[in-house]
């Protein structure tokens, strides 16, 4: 932006939504949105109390409206900007809360998809890990020095952010499908606990899901759970693995856990031999996850031949 001569009104507003403080405020407001979405979902809530959570969700829907005006009138090409995978994320951020209160009785008429669209907020914090430059750009931002961010905390970030993300969104999607006709489930942290239940495949058996919708999201989020979560551990581990080629420790002895490695070279063969033995232990938890997998299958199995047998 600096780069630009005799700048415009166009330029300089592309230029204010894209620095890195305005992604931070708006990824702060983002999580904040989120939390009140849960906690609007509490039964016990008061009137006033209901009345200011909507109040906050009609300043946030303001706020990602505005933001996607600016965005789409500082972008170079509008059109396409438009279609853009997190422009669409944008407009999905505020669009059911506008519909609301434009139309109160809007809940009657699009019943779970209003509340469904709401949850995709989260999907907004993918801006910081989409690739390895604006990773940097926030850890630069938060007080990290360049030299210390790396390949493999993008990774791991990518990894804990997609866990979070999956989990809110599962849970989200239960709870709509699930509060109305089942009193296990009555809010969103409840569902939060079932989701995790579900994604770690612990399945205590205390909450079930007891319709269609509900029952699908369980099982949608239980694949991708184990097609999305692997694929990125393994990568974060490559990542580990190929740091010490990209990176070089220096010449100088290192303390770890108040032993004193050697120079750098035997520093790296200790890298290595870590990464390997977490990638080991990785691989251990995943058979350990399908052994588990499998045994609930089982007693699910034995548990409808019993009903079965007792009828």
């Amino acid at each position: 932006c600096k780069q630009v001569q005799n700048p415009t009104l166009r330029d300089r507003m592309r230029c204010a939504i894209a620095s890195i403080r305005f992604e931070i405020l708006s990824g702060q407001i983002v999580v904040a949105s989120s939390a009140v979405y849960a906690i609007g979902t509490i039964p016990s809530l008061t009137p006033s109390e209901l009345e200011l959570i909507s109040q906050t969700e009609s300043f946030y829907a303001v706020f990602f409206f505005v933001e996607y005006i600016l965005r789409l009138y500082g972008a170079k090409d509008r059109r396409a900007h438009i279609f853009k995978p997190f422009s669409l994320i944008d407009l999905f951020s505020f669009w059911p809360a506008l519909v609301q209160i434009a139309m109160p009785n809007s809940a009657d008429m699009f019943g779970i998809a209003l509340p469904t669209l709401r949850l995709l907020r989260i999907l907004r914090l993918q801006r910081f890990v989409v690739d390895f430059e604006s990773f940097k750009r926030l850890q630069v931002a938060l007080g990290q020095l360049p030299t210390n961010v790396k390949p493999s905390t993008l990774a791991f970030a990518r990894l804990l952010l997609t866990l979070g993300t999956l989990l809110y969104v599962s849970s989200g999607l239960i709870y709509v499908s699930e509060y109305r006709d089942n009193p296990q489930i009555p809010d969103f942290f409840t569902a939060l606990y079932f989701g995790l239940c579900t994604l770690t495949t612990v399945g205590f058996g205390d909450i079930a899901p007891v319709t269609f919708n509900g029952r699908l999201v369980v099982c949608a989020s239980i694949l991708i759970g184990i097609g999305v979560i692997p694929l990125q551990a393994g990568e974060l581990a490559e990542s580990i693995l190929s740091t010490r080629n990209k990176y070089p420790v220096s010449n100088r002895e290192v303390l770890l856990d108040s032993d004193v490695l050697p120079k750098s070279k035997e520093h790296s063969q200790y890298l290595e031999d870590e990464a390997i033995k977490w990638k080991t232990q990785f691989d251990a938890l995943q058979k350990e996850h399908d052994d588990l997998k499998q045994a609930y299958r089982d007693m699910e199995l034995r548990s409808r031949n019993s009903e079965e047998n007792n009828r």
